[in-house]
């Protein structure tokens, strides 16, 4: 892998200018540390400047001023010594703490007797500047940001996820073109109006129901009758509101406007730089018991890093282990404020960048920006479907040069992708309703207008107040505290909705919508997200690579060679006479049944298997056979199987 300051030449960096934004799509591992210590820091103490390191680094103390090696390792890792006068001239905060205090881009610590003005900042660099998007579902102050990105300095911004980060800068005051969030709010409810009117036209009319039940079960009233109706009528009724799309109109404004904002920045480097993902061994799996399973086949000297989405599964698993008595700590937001092996593992993983546990399970809480170097940590899992979380997940590990891991993903079912996407257009509805609420001064109607500016339905009011009472409308408000005038005309006087979270919400959405679509349009491919997810890593789907395949294709191996003699003559072959081919075709099947996966070639088969009817015949046993790639073929042959009697016997032979 190249490296950024071998990526990004010492004539581009002397290029920048006071009111530049650079943002650098760089890989964990591609050396942001060395280029910001030694491309950008000297040249910010010629000119008598500074830099201001930003991070997403919540477990770490509040410290601006780096006062020794030892401090200046907690964030960047192990570095070269420095001299006091570089110590001097960087200065590093988290995005949590500016929000907190609305500090930002001038920095004041009342407690240190440290100031730092934006006239004495040279270089402002955002680390993991996904950040902005990527927390704002639950950290409204990532709004914040959309108006302080300073426009007179040099900002550069670093991801290795940069898509929600284009998002943001498009969206930031750093994009002169407005976007007009009022009416996307309104358009967007708007169309979920049209779909429930939609739902309860269909739902009342009852007569395209009698007619269906009339003709395909002529008049049948018995209850499977019914309930096959009921089942056709709700998939009919779903994919007719269906048709009524929510975000297209909004989906082209947001791209339009992402395109316009481009022009305020330039993305670094060329694609020279690549990941590290040829170095990972991946592997599928459907339930997080064949995780548990697998870590007690393997070495007890190997270690586990585990990510999970789900809390309660987090537990279960942590549980598991400790029954077995495997070391293994837990992390989420919960676990680590408390005393306790999880908040120690998590100091480890932040001071030492290593673990002493042997299975650290951990929730998207690690994905900000600690680092992981040990050679130990042979298997990375994760149960994700978000490709930023998934992708910064991947890189908390960092790999050496020709190290070699495994990766295990989960599948993820689409019925557990419409079940994400529902619950963030749950959130959207009341994204949008507090959007409307939020700068209201018109008057109230008793009825729906989209294209009415200035009047708001009763009942909107009325949802969007319960709305910003509830917990999970806390996570969408920012309080309104720039001293501008509002009249007080709503609830939400005090306060403002997050964009961030809006467009965190709208991102999210658009990744989910488009990957459901490819689902509908390829013939509903039951691993159309996994293999979305080996897209990510620049792989594709391989049936070999199912958890548990090899050793469930070994035993298929093993069986086939009860029955093969290597040499042997015609009459020292085991042959397989006619009543005993039905068993042996029977116990071929049951084999192949354990498999984590049936080859592709052998889907079409599936009413064949479990309870077949007859006995898989000679044909289709060597087309399994073939699918396995194993070198067998079951051959037939008429032969004398006693005084005057002939048969069809099979046996077994090796093919190259």
């Amino acid at each position: 892998m190249q490296y950024l300051t071998e990526a990004i030449s010492k004539e581009e960096v002397d290029s920048w200018k006071p009111g530049d934004t650079v943002v650098i799509n760089s890989p964990t591992g591609s050396g942001k540390t060395t280029f910001i210590l030694s491309a950008l820091l000297p040249r910010a103490i010629r000119a008598g400047k500074h830099i201001l390191y930003l991070c997403n680094r919540k477990i770490l103390n509040e410290q601006v001023i780096v006062d020794s090696r030892r401090k200046l390792s907690e964030f960047f890792g192990e570095t070269e010594e420095l001299t006091a006068e570089q110590l001097r001239a960087i200065h590093i905060i988290t995005y949590q703490h500016c929000e907190k205090n609305y500090q930002f881009p001038n920095i004041n610590k009342e407690k240190e007797q440290f100031h730092l003005f934006e006239e004495d900042i040279m270089y402002y660099v955002y680390d993991e500047a996904h950040y902005f998007l990527n927390d704002a579902q639950f950290n409204p102050g990532t709004n914040y940001w959309m108006e302080k990105i300073p426009t007179k300095e040099i900002n550069v911004f670093m991801s290795a996820t940069p898509e929600p980060l284009e998002w943001f800068l498009a969206f930031s005051k750093l994009n002169l073109k407005s976007f007009n969030y009022q009416y996307h709010f309104k358009l967007i409810l708007s169309q979920y109006r049209k779909q429930a009117e939609k739902r309860k036209e269909l739902t009342d009319d009852k007569t395209g129901l009698k007619l269906y039940a009339d003709i395909t079960h002529q008049g049948s009233e018995s209850r499977s009758c019914v309930k096959l109706v009921e089942n056709y009528t709700t998939q009919y009724i779903n994919k007719k509101c269906q048709e009524i799309k929510i975000f297209p109109e909004t989906f082209d404004a947001v791209k339009y406007h992402i395109n316009q904002g481009k022009n305020a920045y330039k993305t670094l480097p060329a694609p020279a730089i690549q990941s590290c993902y040829k170095q990972l061994n991946v592997f599928y799996y459907r339930e997080m018991k064949e995780i548990s399973k697998e870590i007690q086949a393997h070495p007890a000297d190997e270690k586990w890093l585990v990510f999970t989405d789900d809390e309660n599964a987090g537990y279960k698993l942590d549980a598991y282990m400790e029954e077995r008595e495997i070391d293994s700590a837990f992390l989420s937001r919960d676990t680590i404020g408390k005393t306790g092996r999880p908040k120690k593992e998590f100091k480890n993983v932040v001071e030492k960048q290593k673990f002493g546990c042997r299975v650290l399970i951990s929730t998207s809480i690690m994905d900000c920006g600690v680092s992981i170097h040990d050679p130990a940590v042979k298997h990375i899992v994760i149960a994700h479907s978000n490709k930023v979380n998934f992708l910064q997940m991947l890189g908390r590990k960092r790999l050496d040069k020709d190290e070699q891991v495994n990766l295990y993903i989960m599948l993820e079912t689409e019925r557990r992708i419409h079940g994400i996407r529902h619950q963030l257009e749950r959130q959207m509805k009341n994204l949008c309703r507090l959007g409307l609420v939020e700068d209201f001064t018109g008057e109230l109607t008793d009825t729906w207008d989209l294209k009415a500016k200035y009047t708001l339905s009763k009942v909107e009011l009325d949802l969007a107040e319960n709305v910003f009472h509830s917990d999970a409308g806390k996570r969408l408000i920012y309080p309104y505290w720039t001293g501008t005038y509002r009249p007080k005309k709503t609830f939400m006087h005090d306060y403002q909705i997050s964009k961030t979270a809006f467009l965190s919400t709208l991102f999210d959405l658009s990744g989910y919508i488009e990957a459901l679509n490819e689902f509908h349009d390829n013939s509903s491919d039951p691993y159309f997200y996994l293999k979305r997810q080996l897209s990510w890593l620049g792989k594709e789907y391989d049936e070999h690579r199912w958890l548990h395949y090899g050793k469930a294709q070994k035993a298929i191996a093993d069986f086939f060679n009860r029955y093969y003699t290597a040499g042997a003559s015609s009459k020292e072959r085991i042959w397989i006479r006619k009543d005993a081919q039905d068993e042996f075709a029977y116990e071929c099947f049951t084999l192949l049944l354990s498999l984590p996966e049936l080859p592709a070639s052998l889907k079409r088969y599936g009413d064949r298997f479990g309870k077949p009817k007859r006995a898989p015949g000679k044909k289709l046993l060597n087309k399994a056979l073939t699918a396995l790639c194993l070198p067998f073929e079951v051959s037939s042959k008429s032969r004398t199987v006693s005084k005057g009697v002939r048969e069809t016997c099979w046996y077994v032979e090796k093919i190259s």
